[in-house]
């Protein structure tokens, strides 16, 4: 009998998190909607927001970490709206959804000229999730086509340089 008022308690406690970060997430999200670009700060805050909903989803959980350059001033750089959070969804879905112990890391650096956006997981990677794909396990994911040819064009528009690239690394981790 404890078990299970401990259990219901666990869920209801899930249940509150949902109600109180989802309403603050969709906030974030038709606050920035018409913009074309906005703070550092109000994308992580973004990512925040999704991340905690989506642990809550996720059975095993993951675990994820913000590793922000102390040299960024996130309050007042600008980025294109909701540029991370899509290859973030990717990692989530595509390389944690069936793996125990998801790990995810989202790293933002500066160096002279670039601001450097890493997302590193240790999800199933790239060849395992292309057989999951090709078996039906999984739909196919247009939310990293679409970014790119986004942010190609705002690049094009803005002629600054704008690269983004997916790697494998040791130990399954995708970068």
């Amino acid at each position: 009998m404890q078990f299970n008022i401990s259990f219901q308690n666990q869920k209801v406690n899930s249940h509150l998190d949902i109600f109180r970060n989802f309403p603050k997430l969709i906030r974030l999200i038709f606050k920035n909607a018409n913009k074309n670009t906005h703070t550092i700060a109000e994308e992580l805050k973004i990512l925040e927001y999704y991340l905690e909903l989506e642990s809550l989803r996720f059975s095993p959980k993951f675990s994820y970490h913000f590793d922000i350059d102390p040299k960024l001033t996130i309050d007042t750089i600008e980025i294109p709206s909701m540029l991370i959070q899509p290859f973030v969804e990717n990692a989530l879905v595509h390389g944690l959804l069936h793996k125990a112990a998801g790990y995810v890391e989202i790293r933002l650096i500066k160096n002279e000229k670039f601001l450097i956006c890493s997302i590193t997981d240790n999800g199933i990677g790239r060849e395992a999730a292309i057989i999951q794909k090709q078996k039906g396990l999984v739909h196919e994911s247009m939310a990293v086509r679409l970014s790119t040819e986004r942010v190609d064009m705002l690049a094009r528009l803005s002629n600054h340089k704008v690269s983004i690239e997916i790697n494998d690394i040791k130990m399954h981790k995708v970068r």
